[in-house]
């Protein structure tokens, strides 16, 4: 399915909260940078539609405006392929309450005062132990950590939304994927820059 400005206007949303996107990594990991120059000889339009998808996700989100936006990608060269702008956190999952390494980047405009409860990462590297060429492993490694998803929603949430992550939070406790020490901070005001119009949706046929 395209997304385009015809079929987001024909939605006729009145307002956007917030924008998350999770562009896919393998054109642009630095895990994979021992093959780029091969790829690039053998396929160079990979690359470039990876770096399209990015430029249509933005046409997307200055289109919606919304109060925050987020494109996620792992530590590599999205930003110096797609100029975003720097990113606005630089973590691994342990940062949060997971216990493994996996260093990922948050681009976009958004609270980056997020709640931290590091631990030891005993788990490792995920990007190490999972292998990316197979199918299932691979899913495994695109997972956005429970414990920054959390953090996240808590820095970035509306008010009078408290009561949803508190019960997110609990269960998770419960079923230990998460430690019993998280801070919670008040609500965010909505308070970020909006995106200046910069990209265009591609054109499409029919």
């Amino acid at each position: 399915m395209d997304i385009n400005r015809e079929w987001l206007e024909d939605l006729d949303l009145m307002e956007v909260h917030g924008v998350i996107a999770a562009c896919p990594c393998t054109e642009f990991a630095g895990s994979g940078s021992q093959w780029w120059n091969e790829k690039e000889m053998k396929n160079p339009a990979l690359r470039q539609s990876a770096i399209d998808l990015v430029h249509h996700t933005m046409a997307i989100i200055e289109f919606l405006k919304p109060d925050f936006w987020t494109i996620e990608n792992p530590i590599g060269r999205l930003q110096t392929q797609t100029d975003l702008p720097a990113p606005g956190i630089l973590f691994h999952p342990h940062h949060f309450g997971n216990p493994w390494l996996k260093r990922t980047q948050l681009f976009g405009q958004f609270n980056n005062d997020l709640p931290v409860v590091n631990v030891e990462p005993t788990e490792g590297s995920w990007a190490k132990k999972l292998l990316g060429v197979d199918p299932e492993q691979k899913a495994m490694r695109s997972i956005t950590p429970y414990g920054m998803a959390l953090s996240y929603f808590m820095a970035n949430h509306q008010h009078g939304l408290e009561y949803q992550y508190q019960d997110i939070y609990d269960q998770m406790v419960r079923d230990g994927q998460m430690p019993g020490d998280i801070p919670v901070p008040p609500a965010a005001p909505v308070a970020t820059p909006r995106p200046n119009d910069r990209y265009e949706f591609p054109d499409t046929q029919g």
